[in-house]
């Protein structure tokens, strides 16, 4: 499922946090300067964000116009544009965001490029909501990109 599907169409309650760290406990989600009783987090969720769309059209045209050139040296920079293209779009970096839902409908999202390390914070918050403890997570999400 990405994550464009559990996030549904964004708006003022969907808010996409950049903290370097979260703090939960059985009491508390505390993430940069923002404070939730945990008892109000009504759910969570990991997806993948969309990875940015390649660009057929304008690759197809660098090569027509690179093979078409080709006997003059602009021919070459065209067929240099379109490989560095295609290759840039091959490189790219799945993305994945960890949804958290609050009572009041709004939703925060975080970002890491980490699958299994968003799956591990679920999993702390699954503890912590379904079991009696006094553990307390510190989550560092500075190098997790």
């Amino acid at each position: 499922m990405d994550i464009h599907q559990f996030v549904g169409h964004q708006s003022q309650d969907t808010v996409f946090e950049d903290a370097n760290q979260i703090e939960i406990n059985k009491n508390i989600l505390k993430f940069g300067s923002s404070v939730y009783q945990f008892k109000n987090v009504t759910g969570f969720h990991v997806g993948e964000f969309d990875k940015e769309p390649f660009p057929r059209q304008l690759f197809i045209l660098l090569l027509i116009l690179g093979f078409a050139t080709l006997v003059f040296i602009v021919g070459i920079i065209f067929l240099g544009l379109a490989a560095w293209i295609f290759y840039r779009h091959r490189k790219q970096e799945s993305v994945y965001g960890l949804a958290i839902y609050l009572n009041s409908g709004k939703q925060r999202i975080f970002r890491s490029t980490d699958k299994d390390f968003l799956y591990r914070i679920v999993n702390a918050m699954y503890r912590l909501m379904s079991e009696d403890s006094a553990m307390n997570v510190l989550v560092d999400m500075s190098n997790r990109s």
